[in-house]
C-alpha cells in the first residue's frame, strides 16, 4: 500500500477504505452486531544515512536495494496472498481455508496478520544491514523520522527504542537523493545511483 502525500488524495482514499470497510462488515456480521468505528492507521516516514564498506565482488546498488527491501519488510510486513492450491498443499482444511469474508485476491493465513510496529528499534535494523550479504563492515548508520507529534519535523532516533504514536505506522521508502548513503570498495567511495537502486529493488 502507498500512501499519498497528497493530503486531499488522502483522505479521499482513506474514505473509500472506510466504505469498503463497512461494506464487507455489514454482508458479515451477525444479527445484533456493529462496529462502532473505524481507524485509518497514518504514516511516519523513516529515514537512513548509512556508510558501508562492500565486498569487491557485489553491486552497491543491489546491496542497498536488498537492505532497504529488508528493513522495510521488518517493520511493515506485506500479507501474502495464498491460493486454494497453496493452502490444500499444507493439507489445510476445506472449512477452515473458506473462514471469514471472502476475499478477491486469494486467502490470508491467520498467522501472517501481525501486530503493528510499536516501537523503532536502531539496534534491530543495524543488525539488518550488518548481515547483508556483501557488507563488510557498518562505518555509518542513522535512522531519522517525521515526528507526528511535533508537526512532522524530522527527528534522529539515538540508540535507543523510540515508541510510535498510537495511531501511526512507521514505513519506509527508497530515497529520492543519495545525500548521507555511501559505500566503499576496494578503498574508493562511492554513492550509490538511486536509478539502478530503484530498478534491483523492485525485483
Amino acid at each position: 500500500y502507498q500512501y499519498d502525500d497528497d493530503t486531499e488524495k488522502r483522505k479521499n482514499e482513506e474514505d473509500r477504505v472506510v466504505q469498503e470497510i463497512e461494506a464487507v462488515y455489514k454482508s458479515h456480521r451477525n444479527l445484533g452486531e456493529d462496529v462502532c468505528s473505524i481507524s485509518i492507521i497514518q504514516p511516519v516516514k523513516l529515514f537512513l544515512k548509512m556508510g558501508l564498506t562492500l565486498d569487491e565482488k557485489v553491486i552497491g546498488e543491489e546491496v542497498f536495494a536488498r537492505i532497504y527491501y529488508q528493513i522495510n519488510d521488518r517493520i511493515t510486513h506485506d500479507v501474502k496472498f495464498y491460493s486454494l492450491w497453496e493452502l490444500q498443499e499444507q493439507k489445510k482444511e476445506i472449512d477452515t481455508i473458506f473462514e471469514g469474508p471472502h476475499l478477491e485476491n486469494g486467502f490470508i493465513e491467520s498467522a501472517d496478520l501481525k501486530e503493528r510496529l510499536n516501537e523503532i528499534n536502531p539496534s534491530s535494523l543495524l543488525k539488518i544491514v550488518s548481515q547483508e550479504d556483501g557488507v563488510i563492515s557498518v562505518n555509518t548508520f542513522e535512522v531519522s523520522f517525521e515526528d507526528p507529534t511535533d508537526q512532522y519535523h524530522t527527528k534522529s532516533v539515538d540508540n535507543q527504542p523510540k515508541t510510535i504514536p498510537k495511531g501511526f505506522t512507521p514505513i519506509l521508502t527508497l530515497p529520492t537523493q543519495a545525500k548521507g548513503l555511501h559505500f566503499i570498495t576496494n578503498g574508493v567511495k562511492f554513492s550509490p545511483d538511486l536509478t539502478s537502486m530503484s530498478e534491483h529493488y523492485a525485483y
